[in-house]
């Protein structure tokens, strides 16, 4: 008789918990569910995104890599040709210049004391010079540097070494504009190269101006600087010899 008092009482709490849960509070059961299924959903949707995005990406390397292998089938390869041992970078660009124009470089060279199949060739290598620096604008006129104003230069003095051999290569507005910025000192500050007269004053037409030749004897430096104008304009009361072409009739 007690037993059958106690199943009943297990049997009537099982009830009124389930009513309770299913009849009285069914939101709270729902909240609870979907607490615990959303989170699994939304995990299982981030890792098939991802597997299926690396999936996606592998083959697309893997057809690329393979359209690469079969349009070089054909190709010539250097694997065969023996190349002399190569020394240092040439690195003479990388003072003259800023950006993609500054590279080093050197030559692999063939072997000639071994056989030179025909189609084995000399092999140019080169790389950047600098990473991540900022070139500053070219300035519109070299001035400073005489003998050195891209065109025709006129000077009124006609010394070529009475001169500083460094001078600022662009103006202050152009420096304060660069600031916080990583900047080659070929940039901000220029070797003037060092010139020579190589001829006589001469003029091209009568009542024209003279001129004379320039020429280099030690180059400057960025590649702005690095050479002499061909011509020098002399003082307006310079006495110059006319010209003679071949086609002219004086």
């Amino acid at each position: 008789m007690v037993t059958y008092q106690t199943d009943s009482r297990g049997k009537r709490s099982t009830r009124k918990f389930f009513r309770y849960a299913l009849r009285r509070r069914p939101c709270m059961g729902m909240i609870v569910i979907s607490s615990i299924i959303i989170p699994i959903l939304l995990f299982l949707c981030i890792f098939f995104f991802f597997w299926i995005r690396s999936s996606y990406l592998h083959n697309e390397i893997f057809r690329r890599d393979k359209a690469r292998l079969k349009a070089q089938r054909d190709g010539i390869s250097f694997h065969h040709c023996s190349y002399v041992e190569t020394g240092t970078f040439n690195q003479s660009f990388c003072h003259l210049y800023c950006g993609s124009a500054a590279e080093a470089w050197r030559i692999h060279s063939l072997q000639q004391d071994k056989y030179v199949d025909s189609s084995c060739l000399d092999k140019y290598e080169h790389v950047s010079c600098h990473a991540g620096n900022h070139c500053l604008p070219t300035p519109e006129s070299l001035v400073g540097c005489r003998g050195t104003n891209w065109a025709i230069s006129e000077n009124e003095d006609d010394g070529l070494d009475s001169i500083s051999p460094f001078v600022q290569a662009v103006t202050d507005d152009v420096i304060r504009s660069a600031t916080n910025s990583v900047v080659l000192a070929n940039q901000l500050i220029a070797k003037c190269p060092q010139c020579t007269a190589r001829s006589d004053y001469f003029k091209f037409k009568e009542g024209g101006a003279c001129f004379r030749k320039i020429a280099t004897i030690e180059e400057g430096w960025p590649a702005l600087w690095q050479y002499c104008t061909n011509l020098q304009r002399g003082k307006r009361d310079v006495n110059c010899e006319l010209v003679i072409n071949a086609g002219n009739n004086h």
